[in-house]
């Protein structure tokens, strides 16, 4: 099984190599992107950018993979054309998926997973959209990096190398700012302290955790439909129902009802957060606490000092991130795990059918990994699948150790089903460039026009009515298909090992 871990890697290799240089690159700025633009604007000069500000708060956050890309134009002498930046970002994200891979395997051996569970995971972190087809379609973005600091955290953690996560948190610091929300918790507690050390936890009853849920829910709701005025101006871009009134309310009330269930197991989660693990923070590990919070408070304070020229950008952030989620969460429900299938292929659904084991490793892991996936998963809610790409590394890695434990053996047939519905998801065989979408694509913004859906429809926050019911679609009946051939070929494993 090994051997095909190799392979996989091998053909994953060339495919990369050969698609970037042979096949179809995003037709907008040039090829470089919408992000990409101002990427490769920082990447042409450096120095202007940093010294005279000549960049916005949101780019700042982004700076550390256009600050490599500058140092390697300027060491080779090579001009900064975009076709040379383009090479740059994709030179870099080979090699931090290579490290990856490299971390991975000595987090098997730490973990001391199986072969076949071992070749899972490769698969699993390859053969994913991003990973492939947005990769080299369009590589002037810090996704890649974002993905390589998440793998080298999770390496850190679980070789218990406070080193790693520290170059982990810096990496977030200039790439990936959700990252610097997350991170500190794994810096503050590390593997081997656990939660079971602290005594029993007092569990709040679930039915104050569910009118708790219900109140924050509708209080928020209420507040974002006064400010936004949804109730008078109509539904917002990308979900044309203003001229339909009565689907507009019936696709409301559901959403809401869908809405207030999700917000209910989000609550659920904060709750056993706040009685188990935030009275540690606080009372177990008070010197550490303070002193990684202050030097923590210090670095970020001298980051907002130096690069940005807005104060109110956090408060705007914010509101973006409540727009995303709770339009979604009203028009498109569902949307929150419908496009992390979409975007990280079937992995997510193991993720979904192990949540009871993954929630118990977390657990029995610390209170650091449980107050790192919390922050991560309320990032994740926003339907712009992307933003999970930190936590990505870390779900691989905790769905495959539920494996191990439960003693699942991981055989050809099952890996040969696994790949192809990971080369389904990711989209390798899909031709984007169309001569309509080259034609008519903005180099402005993103919009719902359903030829530009072509590449859209991967990104939850840009994916219309249309393609959320088509892809909603798909993933059900992929999804549930997959579930039950996994789920009756470990009953049939169980009973085997139980006549055995």
């Amino acid at each position: 099984m090994r051997a095909a871990g190799r392979a996989l890697i091998c053909l994953w290799l060339l495919y990369v190599v050969i698609f970037f240089w042979t096949g179809e690159r995003i037709p907008v700025n040039d090829g470089a992107g919408w992000d990409g633009h101002y990427y490769t604007l920082v990447a042409r000069d450096f120095t202007d950018s940093v010294v005279n500000r000549n960049i916005t708060p949101t780019i700042a956050q982004r700076i550390l993979p256009s600050a490599i890309v500058a140092a390697s134009l300027n060491l080779t002498g090579a001009d900064s054309s975009i076709q040379n930046i383009q090479i740059a970002y994709w030179a870099m994200g080979v090699i931090m998926i290579l490290l990856s891979l490299a971390m991975w395997a000595r987090i098997s051996e730490t973990l001391k997973f199986a072969d076949g569970l071992r070749t899972l995971g490769i698969c699993a972190l390859l053969v994913v959209f991003p990973m492939t087809k947005m990769f080299v379609y369009n590589p002037i973005l810090t996704d890649v990096s974002a993905f390589f600091i998440g793998m080298l955290a999770v390496f850190g953690f679980v070789r218990n190398s406070l080193f790693f996560i520290w170059m982990a948190f810096f990496g977030a610091l200039f790439t990936w700012p959700s990252g610097v929300v997350s991170l500190p918790f794994l810096i503050i507690f590390s593997l081997d302290q656990r939660l079971h050390g602290w005594g029993v936890a007092v569990r709040p009853t679930q039915s104050y955790v569910f009118l708790f849920s219900v109140i924050i829910f509708w209080t928020a709701l209420c507040v974002y439909l006064i400010k936004f005025k949804w109730l008078t101006d109509g539904v917002p871009l990308y979900l044309p129902l203003s001229d339909r009134p009565s689907l507009f309310y019936v696709t409301v009330i559901i959403g809401s009802i869908i809405g207030a269930v999700t917000t209910h197991f989000t609550f659920r989660w904060v709750s056993e957060v706040s009685w188990t693990a935030v009275p540690a923070f606080f009372v177990k590990n008070v010197r550490l606490t303070a002193l990684t919070g202050v030097a923590i408070v210090v670095v970020l304070w001298i980051v907002w000092l130096s690069t940005f020229k807005h104060p109110s950008f956090a408060p705007t952030v914010f509101s973006f991130f409540l727009n995303n989620v709770f339009r979604h969460q009203l028009f498109q429900p569902g949307a929150f795990p419908l496009y992390l299938i979409n975007f990280f292929g079937p992995m997510i659904l193991l993720v979904i059918y192990y949540w009871a084991d993954v929630t118990k490793i977390v657990l029995n892991w610390g209170p650091g990994i449980w107050l790192f996936f919390l922050s991560q998963l309320i990032f994740a809610m926003d339907p712009e699948a992307r933003h999970a790409l930190l936590l990505y590394p870390f779900l691989v890695t905790i769905v495959v150790k539920a494996m191990n434990d439960r003693d699942y053996r991981i055989s050809l047939p099952y890996l040969s089903v696994f790949l192809g519905i990971s080369i389904l998801s990711s989209r390798v065989w899909y031709e984007i460039n169309t001569p309509e979408f080259v034609s008519t694509i903005l180099p402005s913004a993103p919009t719902a026009d359903p030829i530009h859906q072509r590449y859209h429809m991967m990104f939850g926050i840009f994916t219309d009515y249309g393609h959320y019911f088509i892809q909603g679609s798909f993933v059900i009946s992929i999804g549930f298909a997959f579930l039950f051939f996994h789920h009756r070929l470990q009953s049939r494993k169980a009973r085997t090992k139980a006549v055995a």
